[in-house]
């Protein structure tokens, strides 16, 4: 196919459909990192082309079939599922161990700011990364109240907006978080 057909297929896309899907990723209520909500509305996407090629190929000479392993070699590239689910329990220790303390001395009611920052951060990072609610993230991190994990959150944004080493930091460790 020439990238002319190409274009010209893709100029069928309905533009309302595509801008009704960023809408909708816009207004979900829990905040997520940008590059997932990018990389679910490009999917979305991705989808409307495919379709619109199917729909275009009448002819039976120019169908494509894919089979799973050539699925899966297409998409090795993209974001893997990973088995092994995040959890804050594995939050709380890899953000411990970033900071080189103690996963108790998070949960302890320690106030010192070698302790609260990373305690913080790891809150931060549950919110983001968990579907657990914010009592059950607090009751894992030393059973803090819901307005505790609400106050770290928002603490944590804040200060990642202002100080740029400390966003490193985060963004370290959530890198960490990611690949296990």
């Amino acid at each position: 196919m020439k990238k002319e057909e190409l274009f010209n297929i893709i100029g069928e896309v309905d533009e309302q459909k595509v801008a009704a899907a960023g809408m909708a990723m816009n207004t979900q209520k829990k905040s997520r990192p940008v590059w997932v909500k990018w990389g679910a509305m490009a999917a979305c996407l991705c989808l409307v082309v495919v379709g619109v090629l199917f729909a275009h190929n009448a002819e039976p000479a120019h169908q494509i079939a894919l089979n799973y392993n050539e699925a899966s070699s297409v998409m090795s590239g993209a974001a893997s599922v990973d088995s092994k689910a995040i959890t804050v329990e594995l939050i709380l220790q890899t953000t411990a161990k970033y900071f080189k303390i103690k996963p108790e001395d998070m949960r302890s009611q320690k106030r010192t700011a070698l302790i609260t920052y990373p305690r913080q951060i790891a809150m931060y990072l549950s919110k983001q990364h968990t579907k657990a609610p914010l009592t059950q993230i607090g009751a894992a991190i030393g059973g803090r109240n819901h307005a505790t994990v609400l106050h770290s959150c928002k603490a944590v944004a804040n200060l990642m907006e202002t100080d740029k080493a400390f966003r490193h930091q985060v963004e370290e460790i959530e890198k960490l978080v990611l690949a296990k």
